[in-house]
């Protein structure tokens, strides 16, 4: 799919990326993919949305309201709910990533100002 300059907003099509050399040059830490991740490891599970995850971790950027979650992000979210640790969604639906009803939380409006 293609990439994004994020400074002048154009895409370049011919350009590819690697999500997990990426993700490592964000983090400037050791990342891994997410099949090699152990859930006893981790407290909570936090997840930011945006049209990375939408390219990445599903295929919404393509399908739409059709799409479908990768597999092995779907499988170690259920990880998650399975063992009662905490889930965070951000901005996704619980109900976009098939997790309806079975997330812990508040489904509250929160005033900020």
């Amino acid at each position: 799919m293609h990439v994004v300059n994020h400074l002048t907003g154009e895409v370049d099509e011919a350009d590819s990326r690697n999500v997990l050399v990426e993700s490592a040059r964000i983090a400037r830490g050791d990342v891994k993919p997410v099949i090699e991740l152990n859930v006893d490891e981790f407290d909570a599970l936090i997840i930011p949305g945006g049209f990375g995850a939408a390219k990445n971790l599903c295929n919404f950027a393509l399908a739409g309201a059709d799409h479908i979650i990768d597999p092995s992000v779907k499988h170690f979210i259920s990880q998650f709910t399975q063992a009662k640790k905490p889930v965070g969604l951000i901005p996704i639906l619980p109900e976009d990533a098939g997790f309806s009803g079975n997330l812990m939380g508040f489904n509250q409006d929160i005033d900020y100002h």
